[in-house]
């Protein structure tokens, strides 16, 4: 009993400021109740709190114009032309009734050389 007499007059007590320190009193909590959420949750703060901004905005994936055909239309238009002309190219190669560039000229430098010599 005497050593928390000896703690109060050195630390004193919630309410009186201490005995052997000149001016020292406790420090006190600021926040008495410690329930924060039920605080925050009370009508009194929520009707002087703003309304919270919900501003989630769904934002696309980019989409590859490399793989995706529509994609490279929007940034070309030409785009869908030229495919179109490839696939009918590649069929026709493929049927027989048109030969490769490359082999179309390599036959025309061949008779050239023909005639040449």
């Amino acid at each position: 009993d005497a050593a928390f007499g000896q703690l109060e007059a050195l630390w004193g007590n919630g309410t009186e400021a201490a005995a052997l320190k000149s001016g020292y009193k406790l420090p006190k909590s600021l926040v008495t109740n410690a329930d924060i959420g039920r605080i925050i949750n009370s009508e009194e703060v929520q009707t002087a709190v703003r309304a919270s901004i919900k501003s989630s905005k769904y934002t696309p994936l980019k989409k590859n114009p490399l793989r995706n055909l529509g994609a490279l239309v929007k940034l070309n238009p030409y785009a869908l032309h030229a495919r179109k002309q490839e696939l009918d190219h590649a069929k026709a190669l493929a049927d027989g009734t048109k030969t490769s560039q490359r082999k179309a000229r390599r036959s025309a430098m061949t008779k050239e050389r023909k005639a040449a010599s």
